[in-house]
């Protein structure tokens, strides 16, 4: 036979058996398999309202019919996060990105989402995670718990807004506004003793939930009336009454606050009753009590006290000492007098900072006043923070004399307003 022609035969078999049958390739990339599965369940929550899976492999949904694809974490993250805000429970993502520590990332995304928003965090109740295929070529299937539907958010949302728009107006500083939100939580809410309704869904819909429940209500009211705040999750009761707990952290003039609508509003639930027990308390007031991670939160050690109410100043009588804006939430003002001043006349009654709600003015609690050794400058800075983007009047009266007894001319007022 000609060997050229037993050449041509054997070419074409060859060809055609690496065509029609693959497997050495498969073989080599197959070294390369990723099949890795994470698993978390949100501990945070009451035992009821967790969700655990059963361990049951998520069936792999590689590369075509993933919902969604990308190449990098930061997309991903973005991907992750409008699914979890629509609360979507299962969708799939196709990476062709770099998968050297891809399971570490996405729980170090997803961790960042939920550290950014309590009202999320306090929602999910556990995910896990499916990544398949091989190296830098894989899908990624997700699947979350929540306690609520986006057709339920959206409904909370809507109702918060309505109630919002009922009790707040554009006169309330933040104070006022917190009291309305806890005043309307304690009572049109009732604790639910079957410890069944645990979001601020079953709050606003039924008009019962547990703690977590009251606490992601006030959270979202809080939130949307412009008044940070926070929620913690520790225990409260004393002894084998101790149980899990969730309340809140309310942040007022640069000074956090503890606030427990829970346990402001006791069982049996009485119609129309407020108490204020567990209104704005410092760490070491609440602690009696109540048991929480204080690493986690900043310290409350500031005893609250509820503001003056506003009144108005005739600023036309006072000399005009400036009028500036873009200034710091912690900034100190230093003023400096011609001679020297009565030291015991330079305090926080005759030297006061007040802010601006509604062409009315309302004293700022805990303004610290100093002076120099030499007693000619004073210093005025808030032991907190200043609000962002409010206007405050700090104001020397003429009850701040000289050595010599003698009244300023006249009464001094600076105008500022404050970054953000």
């Amino acid at each position: 036979m000609n060997c050229k022609y037993i050449k041509n035969i054997l070419g074409i078999f060859i060809l055609f058996f690496v065509l029609a049958f693959p497997v050495q390739v498969q073989a080599v990339k197959g070294e390369n398999l990723i099949n890795e599965s994470y698993e978390t369940v949100n501990r945070e929550l009451p035992k009821g309202a967790r969700v655990s899976y059963d361990g049951t492999a998520v069936e792999p949904s590689y590369g075509a019919s993933a919902s969604s694809s990308t190449d990098n974490i930061s997309d991903l993250k973005d991907i992750i996060e409008s699914k979890m805000y629509n609360r979507t429970t299962q969708f799939s993502v196709y990476y062709d990105g770099d998968t050297s520590d891809l399971g570490s990332e996405i729980i170090s995304a997803i961790s960042d989402i939920l550290n950014g928003d309590d009202y999320l965090y306090y929602s999910y109740t556990g995910y896990k995670i499916s990544i398949s295929g091989y190296e830098n070529d894989v899908t990624i299937d997700f699947r979350f718990g929540y306690l609520t539907t986006k057709s339920q958010e959206n409904f909370v949302d809507s109702k918060v807004t309505s109630i919002l728009g009922e009790i707040i107006d554009s006169s309330m500083n933040s104070h006022k506004k917190e009291k309305a939100i806890h005043d309307y939580i304690v009572k049109n809410v009732e604790y639910d003793t079957s410890l069944e309704r645990y979001s601020a869904y079953n709050a606003l819909s039924e008009g019962k939930t547990v703690c977590q429940g009251y606490a992601l209500l006030a959270y979202k009211m809080l939130t949307e009336a412009g008044v940070e705040s926070k929620i913690i999750a520790g225990s409260a009761g004393s002894g084998s009454d101790s149980e899990g707990h969730a309340w809140n952290f309310v942040k007022l003039d640069g000074k956090w606050y503890h606030l427990d609508c829970t346990w402001d509003d006791p069982i049996p639930d009485v119609k129309g009753r407020v108490l204020y027990d567990y209104y704005n308390l410092t760490d070491s007031q609440i602690s009696q009590d109540h048991n929480w991670d204080t690493s986690a939160y900043p310290a409350a050690v500031t005893v609250y006290k509820y503001p003056s109410e506003g009144v108005t100043i005739d600023f036309s009588k006072y000399k005009k000492w400036g009028n500036q804006s873009n200034i710091s939430k912690n900034k100190m003002w230093s003023i400096k007098f011609t001679k020297p001043f009565d030291a015991s006349t330079v305090n926080s009654n005759n030297v006061l900072v007040y802010e601006e709600y509604d062409d009315l003015l309302y004293p700022v609690e805990d303004i610290e006043v100093t002076y120099n050794n030499d007693k000619d400058t004073v210093y005025v800075k808030p032991s907190g923070e200043y609000d962002g983007g409010k206007t405050y009047y700090l104001v020397i009266t003429q009850n701040v004399l000289s050595e010599d007894g003698k009244a300023i001319p006249k009464p001094i007022v600076l105008i500022f307003k404050i970054q953000g």
